[in-house]
């Protein structure tokens, strides 16, 4: 394809290369793609302190960091790690906006077994916001609890299509109780404060009548992640 220079003539007789033309229109494109000169805003300061729980230190709480991250639509776009003895964050650079903060401690083993967030947060551009102090608190332990039978994990062979699974803490209150289809073959306890648990295990046929069960002893750590195989015996008295 070739290009041809023609004249535009004017009332006055005058001639206007369309180079020109064309030369006028990508000054005013590149001016709108960069803003014409625009100057973005400057970035802003954000400050804070934690704490790991009330009158709690880091050694007493078995904190070793302190992660921070500024959070938008469910994704972090800044994270920074601390000593938590530290205690304070100074986070610059920040794009002016509003943002989530969350706050991730981790024991010696990079466990997360602390955590606190702040709602709302608001960064000016080019001054320092101090947010103030953010409260953390122990996050729960999740067990996961997987059953089997003497013969395999057949519940069918065993007469069983509900497991009820049945939770009381060491001083034997009740924690909660759910059902689930036995074919799942596992099921998840979470938000389970840490501590010493007692959970029974029931297996029921599908008239609701209890044929197999097993009670066991569970110990959950702030944050911790467990596994825990169960074998459901036959209850006596009960004809399968």
């Amino acid at each position: 394809m070739t290009w041809q220079a023609k004249t535009i003539t004017g009332g006055g007789g005058s001639g206007v290369s369309s180079w020109r033309v064309v030369g006028l229109w990508a000054v005013v494109l590149v001016c709108c793609v960069a803003g014409c000169g625009e100057v973005p805003p400057d970035p802003g300061v954000l400050t804070l302190q934690w704490a790991a729980g009330p009158a709690l230190t880091c050694q007493e709480a078995g904190l070793e960091t302190v992660e921070v991250a500024l959070m938008r639509k469910g994704k972090a776009v800044f994270s920074r790690m601390y000593p938590c003895q530290e205690g304070a964050a100074y986070l610059d650079g920040l794009e002016a906006g509003r943002y989530e903060l969350r706050l991730t401690g981790r024991d010696a083993q990079g466990t997360e077994t602390f955590g606190g967030v702040a709602q709302d947060v608001r960064v000016g551009a080019g001054g320092e916001t101090w947010l103030g102090e953010v409260a953390m608190s122990a996050l729960p332990g999740v067990v996961t609890l997987r059953w089997f039978f003497d013969d395999g994990r057949m519940c069918a062979h065993n007469q069983v299509e509900w497991v009820w699974v049945q939770v009381y803490n060491e001083a034997y209150y009740d924690v909660g109780r759910h059902r689930f289809v036995c074919d799942w073959g596992e099921a998840e306890l979470g938000e389970l404060q840490s501590g010493h648990y007692i959970v029974e295990i029931r297996g029921e046929d599908g008239q609701g009548q209890r044929s197999m069960a097993s009670v066991v002893g569970l110990e959950v750590t702030r944050g911790g992640r467990a596994e825990v195989e169960v074998a459901l015996a036959g209850v006596k008295g009960v004809q399968r």
